[in-house]
């Protein structure tokens, strides 16, 4: 028997209507509260989404925590030497479990902040100084400075 796997499919509908919209926060049973708001069974649930996910019909399954509530963050510019551009991002993008979003920026004009040219987002858990993180990551990076 094959698995239905069309967005229009009436519980595929049901599935996808609550799963998008109406789930709230994070859950310790998103799948249970998937099953309990749309009035399909949990079995049924998982069945359809892992149909759905190797149909490709969906990209990802992910439940989203506000990290606001979690961790101090901001978005840093760091200044690093040309010759260190590209480990300073490899260490951040791989090693650093505080940085996300690490990007590098060009600019052609001599702007205020064009000597910025790596950017992070950093979040550190409560009770760590970013600030000492920011200080830290200077060092294993050859970073310059930062803002």
């Amino acid at each position: 028997m094959t698995v239905p796997v069309e967005f229009t499919d009436p519980i595929n509908e049901k599935i996808l209507a609550v799963s998008e919209d109406q789930v709230q926060g994070f859950q310790r049973d998103p799948l249970g509260e998937i099953s309990r708001l749309s009035g399909v069974e949990q079995p049924v649930v998982i069945e359809r989404i892992q149909a759905m996910l190797r149909s490709g019909n969906i990209r990802r399954v992910r439940q989203t925590l506000l990290a606001t509530n979690l961790a101090q963050g901001a978005l840093v510019a760091w200044q690093v030497p040309e010759a260190k551009l590209n480990s300073a991002f490899d260490w951040m993008f791989q090693q650093d479990p505080f940085s996300g979003h690490v990007v590098t920026r060009s600019t052609d004009a001599a702007t205020p902040g064009s000597s910025y040219k790596l950017w992070t987002t950093l979040k550190v858990p409560q009770g760590y100084s970013m600030e000492k993180h920011c200080r830290w990551l200077m060092a294993k990076t050859g970073a310059t400075g930062f803002r």
